[in-house]
């Protein structure tokens, strides 16, 4: 199975038979349907994402959710504040457990497995864009800028307006060069 669009959850029931047949989604995801995501990229940026998950089990017969995601958004630049492009790239493996008491029994089972990352299924099942849409948050930047330092003509403009006053402060007399003038003219006196 490859879907051309990424479905928003996957029921419980379906999960088994998703790894038995190790079944495959692939497609696109629009990250306007991401609220969270939106609230960390450029306003008005409405891209689509590219995300493969697989299906499958592992050696111990463990339910296992593979995924890739690929991005590209615009990210507000924090030197100049313009937009600028970022590609968000992550993959991730997840252990499936259906309910707490499941996890807890292959926890119990298996002490390695403390080191896991492991999704446990809501009513609703397997939330797909809410993972997809963790991966992309995990994989944004802590401090987006653009490559270039001097990055936009904002902080070019700002950089030269400093500059400025600070020429300016230089070739201004010290504010007691009035007083030695006044000082001078009484002597004459």
């Amino acid at each position: 199975m490859s879907l051309a669009c990424i479905p928003q959850f996957i029921a419980s029931r379906d999960i088994k038979r998703f790894c038995s047949r190790e079944e495959k989604i692939q497609g696109d995801l629009e990250t306007a349907r991401l609220s969270r995501l939106q609230e960390n990229i450029f306003p008005e940026s409405i891209i689509k994402s590219q995300v493969l998950l697989k299906f499958i089990f592992d050696l111990q017969g463990r339910q296992l959710l593979e995924g890739k995601v690929q991005a590209s958004v615009q990210l507000s630049c924090q030197r100049c504040l313009h937009a600028m492009p970022c590609e968000l790239k992550g993959s991730f493996t997840l252990l499936i457990a259906h309910d707490e008491m499941h996890l807890e029994r292959m926890q119990s089972q298996d002490p390695m497995l403390d080191l896991a990352e492991v999704v446990v299924l809501t009513e609703d099942g397997l939330a797909l864009w809410q993972l997809i849409e963790d991966e992309m948050l995990l994989n944004l930047p802590l401090a987006p800028s653009h490559d270039d330092i001097n990055c936009s003509t904002l902080f070019a403009s700002l950089k030269a307006q400093m500059k400025n006053e600070l020429q300016q402060d230089a070739d201004n007399q010290s504010p007691f060069a009035g007083l030695s003038e006044l000082l001078k003219n009484r002597k004459l006196e």
